[in-house]
């Protein structure tokens, strides 16, 4: 009897799904862990008592870990991931504002993150697509 040949795609495609939203994931707890690490950095700003300002320029210093605190990740569909923060402070202290020069972090660490995206992808494809 002939041998029975089938197409491999189908468990191809879903285990190409399963990489992507694997990087994806990857990528987006990155990005927070990098964004926290940014604001624990050294500060060169103002001193007020106990706590060092950033200086403009530098990521925000962590002061009551409100803004760390405000930094999520969520699902947005099956592949996806997005990272934000739900404090108003985050887009003030990045862009800056009439009275507070820019305190840019989320820019910086997504270009980081962005060049490390094939590296990432790479290793989640090797692990999953077979």
């Amino acid at each position: 009897m002939p041998a029975k040949l089938e197409s491999r795609l189908p468990q191809i495609s879903k285990q190409v799904h399963q990489a992507l939203a694997s990087t994806t994931k990857r990528a987006a707890e990155d990005t927070t862990r990098r964004l926290h690490l940014a604001m624990d950095d050294q500060k060169h700003g103002r001193i007020y008592g106990a706590h060092q300002a950033s200086a403009p320029g530098e990521p925000p210093a962590s002061e009551s870990g409100k803004l760390e605190g405000s930094i999520k990740v969520e699902p947005q569909g099956d592949t996806d991931h997005v990272v934000y923060s739900d404090d108003p402070k985050a887009e003030w202290l990045e862009l800056g504002t009439d009275h507070i020069e820019p305190r840019p972090m989320w820019g910086p660490v997504s270009e980081i993150v962005r060049s490390e995206l094939p590296q990432i992808a790479r290793e989640e494809f090797e692990k999953r697509v077979k």
